[in-house]
């Protein structure tokens, strides 16, 4: 599965974890997020790398401008090549108990797992 996948499945096994489920079954959500965090954390570095690379820090020190020309492509273009990378997660999740779970909440990205 690609980067941005897993970043959108990390949210995705917060929520799972808060359904009615077995300790046992929590137990594998919980070391399958615990991967997908690690990926979580590196891309957040990473992008904040090519922030500080690209980008010039506004005055409000919560948002960055491009005034470079080209900056802002070059920046789009490398987060964009992170994101589409492939990252290959491991989990033994019971799928079975995931469909069979009435829940409104649509868990999409979790069955790239299968």
């Amino acid at each position: 599965m690609k980067l941005a996948e897993v970043l959108e499945l990390s949210k995705e096994l917060i929520q799972l974890n808060s359904e009615k489920l077995k300790l046992s079954e929590k137990w594998e959500i919980k070391k399958t997020f615990e991967a997908t965090k690690q990926h979580s954390e590196d891309f957040e570095k990473l992008r904040n790398e090519a922030l500080e690379k690209y980008g010039v820090l506004a005055d409000d020190k919560k948002s960055y401008s491009f005034p470079e020309k080209g900056s802002l492509e070059n920046f789009n273009t490398e987060v964009s090549e992170l994101l589409n990378k492939e990252i290959e997660i491991k989990s033994n999740i019971s799928f079975e108990k995931i469909d069979d779970l009435e829940t409104e909440y649509p868990y999409d990205k979790i069955h790239l797992l299968r």
